[in-house]
């Protein structure tokens, strides 16, 4: 591996990646030696309940491809972090070692046809909707109590409230759940809007510190 010194001269290193056990969970960090740095993963809290299908399942690896390919680790309780603590405190504690949140909002629920304030006034009659998990909408505000970097990532069928709606101080991105979606413009700018708020809040949390 080359790294280029200071001086403007080219010296070759070889770096020892130190793996930190944490919770059955190894942790990348950030580390430097002599002049050079190596920049670590930035561990990022992936939002996502359990899928229903093939599709879904291949979408959700896309999108872990696609973070890691950034240089980002998607950490997800009980699909790549596992413990023995109740949900909601074991959520919390992984939430707290990342630098950011990446929800995945797939269709949970489906019903052909229904109802929305029933009986009321303002009645509203529904047809072929989708509702996500509602773990999304815990997580991500867990995340945006946190002050965390959120990026929201909803398949166009789901139908889209609370935390999962536009318009807020985070990112929505509603589209249709296949990685080619993962490499349009319009995300590869967002994404990068995200991972670099990531590394200015580590930087000024190491500050910090």
């Amino acid at each position: 591996m080359k790294f280029v010194a200071k001086n403007g001269q080219i010296a070759i290193i070889q770096a020892i990646t130190y793996l930190i056990f944490f919770d059955s969970c190894y942790v990348l960090r950030k580390i430097f030696l002599r002049g050079f740095e190596i920049v670590a993963s930035l561990n990022v809290f992936l939002s996502v309940g359990s899928v229903a299908n093939s599709e879904q399942e291949a979408f959700v690896q896309a999108v872990e491809e696609r973070l890691r390919s950034e240089g980002l680790t998607p950490l997800t309780l009980g699909r790549s972090y596992f413990s023995s603590e109740a949900p909601l405190k074991a959520i919390t504690e992984l939430m707290d070692t990342c630098e950011g949140t990446v929800v995945i909002a797939l269709e949970r629920l489906y019903f052909p046809s229904g109802t929305e304030h029933r009986g009321g006034e303002n009645e509203l009659f529904l047809s072929h909707t989708s509702i996500a998990t509602p773990w999304n909408q815990i997580e991500a505000a867990l995340s945006y109590s946190r002050e965390l970097p959120l990026l929201v990532i909803v398949a166009k069928e789901v139908r889209t409230e609370g935390l999962l709606e536009p318009g807020y101080d985070w990112y929505v991105q509603r589209v249709e759940p296949k990685s080619t979606a993962l490499h349009s413009n319009e995300f590869n700018g967002i994404l990068a809007s995200c991972k670099l708020e990531n590394q200015i809040r580590r930087a000024k949390n190491k500050k910090q510190a």
